[in-house]
């Protein structure tokens, strides 16, 4: 495995497209090479330094980066932040532009970023387009659905450009829906003096509509009080990132990062758009916020797997948001590489399920007696899109290659797999 991340993959394909590179070249760097993955190639540089210092751990940089000596190292001290002042998610606009190419080079589908059933069916958003799979059927329905878009561009005679972006996809009072940010660009000076200045103008849940092979953003159910989310500042301001949106009643929580990268938990109350930030000490426990999900009584359950000197444990917190309190459940597994991500709750069986060393695990009752592994889950870490258990008993989730759909029915392991890569 290697350490490139989007933010290498942009590099390369500017590299690439100077040195007057076919489609192939333009794909930027490919997820898979032979025995050779790239498991964080869909996380931008920034975040996986949010996720290190998040955790304590330490990176090496390399001291020949901060040269111009190199031809990339020239593309990423110049050409990357000019770019990005045109637009401030050029790292991420490039991953989608790359990840349509290369689905002209070898029929690759994007990374999934955000799912949701609704009445049976799994929508997938991806970085290029809308997935859906009905009941009973292996492969899906592809939809156009530009992640961000124009809605007025602006050019050499006009001062301002409005565009959208869907930050995340959720199922809502039985729809699909979208949170979708609005940003306005102003644009100041001529021709190579001309400058940028972007800011966020207003965050909404909407409606999603499909209908003619296209997906749309519709109608605008309610304003989100997002300010608190709101980055960068000065001339580039952007939306923190929407990482496992999980819907409970009428509330949408999330999870995040503050502008010093600490991680924290969103809970935005969807029918009036008042939204509150938590630190991890706010809810009374150390907790990293990397697995979570709907539980009882309205309240989340949070997967941790606290790190010793000499073991791990994988560890069940029961967390009551409004009150601030949390309650530790039980420890699932301890060792020495001992850990678990892709957290779901079935609430009709009191199940909870999750994945440990590549298979889908499962414990009823929070008795870890009945803990068994039901399925094979080769996918890798989980960060953006919340893993979701269906009616009838199928776990799916998604990292950044692939989306998959197991039967949690030990009898039935491996029935179906539903693969987008």
């Amino acid at each position: 495995a290697t350490a490139h991340t989007a933010d290498d993959n942009a590099e390369t394909m500017l590299l690439n497209l100077a040195r007057g590179a076919g489609l192939r070249g333009l794909c930027g760097i490919p997820e898979r090479r032979g025995r050779i993955i790239r498991p964080i190639l869909g996380l931008t540089r920034e975040e996986v330094e949010a996720l290190l210092a998040e955790r304590g751990e330490e990176h090496v940089e390399d001291s020949t980066n901060a040269a111009d000596d190199y031809a990339r190292n020239r593309i990423r001290h110049h050409a990357v932040p000019a770019l990005e002042s045109v637009n401030p998610e050029f790292i991420r606009a490039a991953r989608r532009a790359a990840a349509l190419l290369r689905r002209g080079e070898d029929g690759y589908n994007s990374s999934v970023f955000s799912i949701a059933e609704v009445e049976g069916a799994i929508y997938a958003l991806t970085y290029d387009g809308l997935y859906v799979f009905t009941s009973g059927e292996t492969k899906p329905v592809h939809y156009d659905f530009p992640i961000s878009s124009a809605v007025d561009d602006g050019d050499d005679d006009e001062d301002t450009a409005v565009s959208r972006s869907v930050s995340a996809l959720i199922a809502y009072e039985g729809r699909p829906c979208v949170i979708v940010a609005g940003m306005e660009t102003e644009y100041e000076g001529d021709g190579e003096e001309r400058m940028s200045f972007s800011t966020v103008e207003g965050v909404w849940l909407c409606e999603l509509t499909l209908e003619d092979g296209k997906a749309a953003v519709g109608e605008e159910l309610t304003e989100l009080d997002w300010s608190d989310l709101v980055q960068g500042g000065g001339d580039s301001e952007y939306l923190a990132q929407c990482d496992l949106p999980t819907v409970v009643g009428d509330t949408l929580y999330f999870a995040s990062y503050d502008e010093s990268y600490e991680r924290v938990l969103v809970a935005t109350d969807l029918t009036d758009g008042d939204t509150d930030v938590y630190y991890p000490a706010d809810l009374g426990a150390e907790i990293s916020l990397d697995s979570f999900c709907a539980y009882k009584d309205g309240q989340l359950l949070v997967l941790e797997t606290e790190r010793g000197e000499d073991e791990s444990a994988v560890k069940l917190y029961a967390i009551d948001v409004e009150n601030e309190e949390a309650t530790e459940l039980l420890t699932l597994a301890t060792g020495e590489n001992a850990s678990a991500t892709g957290l779901a709750y079935r609430a009709d069986t009191d199940t909870v399920y999750c994945i440990m060393d590549g298979e889908i695990c499962a414990m009823t009752g929070m008795d870890v007696s009945t803990l068994q592994r039901v399925s094979e889950a080769p996918i890798s870490y989980i960060n953006s899109a919340a893993p979701i258990i269906t009616g009838d008993g199928f776990y799916i989730a998604a990292d950044y290659a692939a989306l998959v759909r197991r039967n949690t029915d030990p009898a039935q392991r491996a029935q179906t797999r539903i693969t987008v890569q």
